[in-house]
This record gives C-alpha cells, structure tokens and sequence, in this order.
C-alpha cells in the first residue's frame, strides 16, 4: 500500500508545466531555508551590535544572550524563511497557498485536535520513560508566566515553520512532480538531517527525527491539513521544553522557564535519550514506530473507503 499511494487534494490543486524536475524542490528548500537563517543572524548580529553601543553597559551582552531569550530570538526568527517560502511558492511558483495545505474550513478546530494529537504522542514517550523508572518529573518553583507565553507564540512560528518548508512545500510538490510516496519518504529523511548539526546528536536520535519526519508526514496526507501537523509540531517542542523543561532536539532552555522540572536518569539514556532529550531515546522510537503503523492503518482504511465509494 506505501508504494503505491495516491496524491492528496493539495497535491493536486499545484498547477505548473509538467517538465518541472520533481528533484529540484529538495534543492530549494535546503537553499530558501539557509540562506534566509543566514540573512537573520546577520541582521540580529548588527542588531545585537547597534544596542550594545548604545546602551553602553558592559553588562548589556550578557543579558540578551540568556538561555531563554537566545531561544526566542531565534524562534520568532522562523518568520523570516516562512515569509519567503510563501512569497516564492505564491509569486514564482504562481500556486495557490492552499495548495500547500492550508485548508480555511474548521481551521480552528483542526488546529486544536493537531495540538491534542501531538501532546498525546509526548506524553506517551514521557510515560513510558516514568513507567521504567527512567524521568522523574517535580512542579518547578520558580515559572515564569509570561516566558512560557512568549515561548508557546515562539514554538508555533517555528512549527508551522518546518511544516510549510518539509510538508507543505516539499512533500506536496514532489508529490505532485513524481508520487506521493517518494515525496514522503524524501522531506522525511530531509527533515532528520535538517537537525543533524543540533547540539548532542546521537545516530538514535538522527534516526527519531527521521521516524517523525514520517509521522508528521503521514498524519499530514491522512489529514491533507497543515493546520494539523503544524499544530502537533508545535505542541511536541513546547511541551518537550517550557512544560517539561526537557532538551528540544538536544537545545537547552533555561530551566526558570519551565512549568516541570524533568530529571532524566543517566543510567538510562538508552531510554529517556539524556542530554539530547527525550527525541534522543529508544522510548520515542517505539512511541514513533507505533505512531507510523497507527497512521498507515488508518490511511489504508481511508483509501479503501475511497475506492469503495467511487465504485459505488
């Protein structure tokens, strides 16, 4: 059934000249993606630089540079790619931004069962990391409020971010040019090695990331809604992080900024994925591998309704 699945509606709305190379989107993500990161840290450098001058106090760097509001900066920073992506595939692609996924109907209420979805699949890692005795998790004393706000505004930028690029753009082009299987498979393994540089990177953890490159894949064509997956991105990173106060794809928040203190045992870093985090472990790759069947069930059931009812 994987081989040989047919396009989404989104797939389809993409209307473009047939010789259109189906390779040449994986080119440019990875271009739009880092030359825009690249012209941010540029710009946040000149910033940072301008401020620093101004203010002249000798302890101004340090302050801008604390764990936390290093990490929103370059959250809300997302935006910049975004922006760009939607401006070229809307202006030079001359497509639809439905075609990437965006469906208007019930969007609130898409994006709510997105979020509910990804923090089942956190918790049920989490849990079973509890279950084997392998995390502990405490109320944190000290949370700030107004952190975790910005930080959840900050994790949906940088959600939808990744969606757009690896699923909207990527995957529904390619699966447009060639088939949706190889479209799947592709922004999958793209997405994994997107995060290959991040901090404390392990082949377990490569290897997760490239296992939810295919569940957000998966839950996006059985959705055909990017509303969906962006929203389940969203909530795994937020609640990974400023709930939990556990690594994001072994990046470090400050720990005043989380609602939990999660403590992972070192004994079981094989399990709880240590100082990467819980994407690091072998509990995220059976919660995963559950997650990918689950999705290839429920797709089949779907294409099988289909085909029903169109002979019907």
């Amino acid at each position: 059934m994987f081989s040989r699945l047919p396009k989404i509606p989104s797939m389809n709305l993409i209307d473009e000249p047939a010789e259109r190379k189906w390779w040449l989107p994986f080119f440019t993500t990875i271009v739009i993606f880092m030359a825009a990161q690249m012209a941010v840290a540029i710009i946040l450098a000149i910033i940072l630089v301008i401020y620093i001058a101004l203010s002249q106090q000798p302890n101004t760097l340090d302050n801008l540079t604390e764990l936390t509001q290093a990490t929103l900066l370059n959250l809300f920073t997302f935006a910049i790619p975004l922006i760009v992506l939607l401006v070229i595939f809307k202006f030079f692609n001359k497509q639809p931004l439905a075609a990437l996924g965006f469906v208007k109907t019930k969007l609130v209420v898409n994006y709510l069962v997105g979020l509910a979805l990804g923090a089942i699949g956190l918790l049920l890692v989490l849990g079973l990391c509890l279950l084997f005795n392998s995390a502990s998790v405490s109320l944190s004393q000290s949370t700030n409020w107004l952190m975790i706000v910005l930080l959840f505004l900050g994790f949906m930028v940088q959600g939808m971010t990744e969606e757009v690029f690896f699923r909207g753009y990527l995957m529904n082009l390619v699966g447009h040019r060639k088939n949706a299987t190889i479209a799947i498979v592709g922004n999958s393994i793209l997405f994994g090695l997107f995060h290959g540089a991040n901090p404390n990177i392990s082949l377990t953890s490569l290897i997760n990331l490239i296992l939810f490159g295919f569940v957000f894949s998966l839950l996006f064509y059985l959705t055909e809604n990017l509303w969906v997956v962006g929203a389940a991105h969203t909530i795994w990173n937020f609640m990974l992080g400023p709930v939990f106060g556990i690594n994001v794809s072994g990046q470090n928040l400050d720990g005043n900024s989380a609602i939990f203190t999660t403590t992972l045992a070192d004994k079981t870093a094989w399990l709880n994925g240590g100082s990467f985090g819980l994407e690091g472990g072998l509990a995220c790759t059976l919660i995963g591998l559950l997650a990918i069947g689950l999705l290839l069930f429920l797709i089949q059931k779907k294409l099988s309704k289909q085909l029903r009812n169109s002979v019907a």
